[in-house]
């Protein structure tokens, strides 16, 4: 985020200012400090480095200080403390959990003792059951068999044992060494139901299903259909049946008991179901896969969650849920329910650092259970790419399984993404073939949206250079009287008409933009797979070197586009410190943070390092043409001067201020 943001800003001395809160952020996270430099960027030295001082003409050092750490403190308490709407959300799941939680545990006792109350009503059935969940539904004529059905995006191979999908293509897609894109495969995925009959539990996976139909292969607008029955009896049997178009990524599917009212007693009032998987490797970087990879559920008519991306665990669903997906960096399996939400449900996310799979994720989901003749159930699978505009036609805010924005410009960073960034790149991709000039069309386009508030920063360090001179000569004068120095810089300001910090402001509002593309860039399933010179895929890093161990903060290869990224900003800095002035130990802190980023960034995707390297060469453009060709310094300082004669009125607040530091400052002298 550092190389996003410090290409866009002014020139000055910024690295004093981050070198100072380097020293006092020790502990911060790699994005604190990206907006840390961002910030210190937005303000020259004289920018920064005066106002301090003139905070401190005012009063008493110590005091000052105090007021600012309670302001901020109360500020950021009070923040902290105000629950958002997802958390008010969470805190009702909740508490709804636990009273669902309760009831089901009431209803499970009550169930265990109406079963053997209720036994011999049910001896029929059980003595067919005879100490095997699966005895009911045995037949001795089917034999276990896989049916493949596709179509021209799809192909998924179904077994008649447990009467489930074991695996899924997607055809449109390859892997990182161009084999086919296969989700799951047979070995690392179970999808099953559990109820109970009499006092013996069943599960389908151990259920040989018959057949009802074939393989079969289906295009454009067709669609045909399989089906899966275990029976009791002709008229007592379970079916589970896909049904699958011809052009659709959506997979038709139908759970249903037919005639178990008399097997599946009254007191059962719910059927679990167990969906867990491993999802196959299919990206260069697994470390990273991961990292993007989660479970995520929908609440009925209401918002989405899901587990950490970078952590694991489980979420419990404390309502109704709509549906469950299972996403992986670019591709995502989702069961949607139609007619009958899920009551309730837990989904986990689980993996091995020694493990090959990306991660294990689980959704353990109940369904309602009412004690019918006929019970049905039907749902829809989806197995497609994480692309945001596909999801969003859905209609049922499966798009937000793609993290668009989080943190602290989170709020403003996700619309962005989602209102503009996404829907500009998809516009030229419509157009332009090459993804390597669609990012300089879209890195120079933000530059000309942002160069309002770029311009003003680049006049306010102007006007604080035009007054160096001056500032010099008073910081000379009074030497020993830093309090009184502070002051008469302060009239001077007001006098020439200068905001100290009129360079910082306006750009602490590109810092959202530029959150906003750092988010986007990884998460571009476009990028994906797409060569630019010597990148083979701009969404993973470019490994122009590779190495049979890992250097500490750095990786086992070497990322060019990295390399270029990191002589660009150097380059750049050498260009800002001869424009600003800055010697000395200052000089070189601008060199240190883009080596200190390298290894941050060498694991980072190549569109990312690509767009940072284009926008440092973008910037430098930038700055040589407003320095050179837009602002005059000339101008400026006479424009100075004539503020100088104009009477300057004081604000009662100003006023109050300089009392209150005079009084501070009497107070500090010795007395005679």
């Amino acid at each position: 985020m550092v190389m996003i943001i410090s290409p866009l800003i002014t020139p000055g001395d910024r690295h004093r200012f981050m070198q100072v809160l380097l020293l006092r952020q020790s502990e911060a996270s790699v994005f604190t400090l990206l907006c840390v430099e961002s910030f210190a960027a937005t303000c020259s030295l004289p920018d920064l480095k005066l106002s301090l001082r003139l905070l401190n003409s005012f009063m008493d050092r110590n005091t000052i200080i105090g007021f600012i750490l309670i302001a901020l403190l109360v500020i950021a308490y009070s923040i902290y403390n105000t629950p958002s709407k997802e958390q008010l959300a969470q805190e009702k799941h909740v508490r709804d959990s636990v009273a669902l939680a309760e009831k089901q545990k009431r209803i499970a006792d009550s169930l265990q003792a109406l079963q053997q109350q209720s036994a011999a009503d049910t001896s029929r059935v059980t003595a067919t059951i005879q100490n095997s969940s699966t005895a009911l539904f045995s037949d001795s004529s089917v034999s276990e068999q896989s049916f493949t059905i596709e179509n021209d995006l799809l192909k998924l191979t179904l077994s008649n044992r447990g009467g489930s999908i074991t695996s899924v293509e997607l055809k449109k897609y390859k892997t990182y060494n161009q084999t086919p894109l296969i989700l799951f495969s047979p070995e690392n995925t179970s999808f099953n139901y559990l109820f109970y009959v009499g006092n013996e539990a069943v599960e389908t996976n151990q259920i040989l299903f018959r057949p009802e139909g074939k393989s079969f292969s289906v295009t454009g607008a067709d669609s045909n259909s399989i089906a899966f029955r275990a029976y009791i009896s002709p008229t007592r049997y379970i079916e589970q049946r896909y049904s699958l178009k011809g052009n659709s990524l959506k997979v038709d599917y139908q759970f249903s008991m037919q005639g178990m009212d008399s097997v599946i007693r009254n007191t059962n009032s719910y059927i679990n179901l167990v969906w867990d998987t491993r999802f196959n490797h299919t990206e260069h970087d697994l470390a990273n896969e991961r990292n993007y990879s989660s479970a995520y559920m929908r609440y009925t008519n209401e918002d989405v969650d899901g587990i950490s991306e970078h952590s694991t665990g489980d979420l419990r669903a404390a309502g109704k849920v709509q549906w469950v997906s299972c996403k992986t960096h670019f591709f995502n399996a989702t069961l949607i329910t139609s007619a009958v939400p899920f009551d309730q449900g837990t989904i986990s996310s689980q993996f091995e650092e020694s493990g090959t799979y990306v991660k294990q994720l689980k959704a353990d989901m109940v369904l309602p259970f009412e004690n019918k003749s006929s019970v049905s159930y039907p749902m829809e699978f989806y197995f497609g790419a994480n692309n945001y505009q596909d999801l969003k036609k859905l209609r049922i805010e499966l798009e937000k399984i793609i993290p668009l924005g989080a943190g602290l410009f989170g709020a403003i960073s996700s619309p962005l993404n989602k209102y503009f960034f996404i829907p500009m790149f998809n516009w030229l991709d419509n157009y332009i073939s090459s993804y390597g000039l669609i990012i300089v069309i879209m890195t120079f386009m933000l530059r000309i949206v942002l160069y309002p508030l770029t311009y003003r920063s680049f006049v306010s360090a102007a006007k604080m250079r035009v007054l160096k001179p001056e500032i010099d000569e008073l910081r000379a004068k009074y030497a020993d009287d830093q309090a009184r120095f502070g002051q008469e810089q302060m009239k001077l300001f007001r006098q020439a008409g200068v905001n100290p910090l009129g360079g910082c402001i306006p750009l602490l509002l590109q810092l959202p933009i530029l959150a906003a593309m750092y988010t986007f860039f990884p998460q571009s399933i476009e990028l994906r797979q797409q060569c630019l010179w010597w990148v083979k895929d701009l969404s993973t890093y470019d490994s122009v070197l590779s190495f049979n161990f890992n250097i500490p903060f750095y990786g086992n290869h070497v990322s060019l586009w990295t390399i270029i990224m990191t002589i660009t900003s150097i380059a750049f800095a050498v260009y800002n410190n001869q424009l600003s002035g800055v010697q000395g130990q200052m000089k070189w802190m601008a060199y240190i943070m883009p080596v200190m980023l390298l290894g941050i960034f060498n694991s980072l995707p190549a569109a990312l390092t690509y767009y940072y390297s284009v926008s440092n060469v973008a910037a430098f453009l930038q700055q040589y043409l407003i320095k050179n060709f837009v602002i005059d310094e000339d101008k400026i300082h006479r424009q100075i001067q004539e503020n100088k004669k104009k009477p300057v009125k004081k604000s009662k607040w100003q006023q109050r201020f300089e009392d209150l530091q005079r009084q501070q400052t009497e107070r500090g002298r010795p007395k005679k």
